[in-house]
């Protein structure tokens, strides 16, 4: 396989599996597992975030992920507690990478999560040359999809300075079709080559901090 960038060794991936009915992440790439690439695999009916990521260099690509559920509400435990938290931070996602801002996300396929679709920091751009802007940047980002989940892409209390969310189609979202929800170290925003359609509200930035 292609040589690991930082270290020589071949790189690891997790290609061409299927993930059905598991109690947690299918696959969690989590401190300092860098470089892989997970793609072509197929995760249904999970608990929690089908990836998620903290580590840097990872490509996900061609995923097919539907039916993620939040813990709360998942078979009957939400009819047999009292009082079931579901704070915003700790809804699922399809891919998670909330907790890194290098990597590249393309061709997927999410559909049917309790929470976003996509959840992270967005791709990092020039706020010089694209913000306020007809000029637009490269997109590493593309073909990604989402449907009939809660949000299509997540960007919560993260980010980059400037931050962007590019090469998305969403489709019924039961509440967003992106949502910026970040502290004022993001200094700007930008939304293109995207499209938001059948969902309650389109688009939404909030800064707060």
């Amino acid at each position: 396989g292609a040589e690991d960038v930082d270290s020589g060794r071949e790189r690891s991936y997790v290609t061409g599996c299927a993930f059905h009915a598991g109690f947690h992440t299918a696959v969690a790439a989590m401190y300092d597992s860098n470089n892989i690439e997970i793609s072509n695999n197929v995760m249904f009916g999970l608990v929690g975030s089908a990836i998620k990521t903290d580590s840097i260099g990872l490509i996900i690509d061609g995923n097919v992920i539907g039916n993620v559920y939040q813990g709360q509400l998942y078979d009957d435990y939400f009819s047999s507690t009292v009082n079931a938290n579901f704070a915003d931070d700790l809804m699922p996602a399809g891919i998670d990478t909330e907790m890194t801002k290098e990597v590249t996300i393309t061709n997927n396929r999410v559909a049917g999560v309790d929470g976003s679709c996509y959840a992270g920091n967005g791709e990092e751009c020039d706020s010089e040359a694209e913000a306020c802007s007809a000029t637009t940047g490269t997109n590493a980002w593309t073909g990604n999809i989402g449907h009939s989940c809660g949000r299509g892409y997540y960007v919560f209390r993260v980010g980059h300075g400037c931050s962007k969310v590019s090469g998305f189609t969403f489709y019924k979202m039961n509440q967003l079709g992106v949502m910026f929800l970040v502290n004022k170290e993001v200094k700007n925003t930008i939304i293109e080559n995207t499209i938001i359609a059948d969902s309650k509200v389109a688009f939404s930035a909030l800064m707060s901090g």
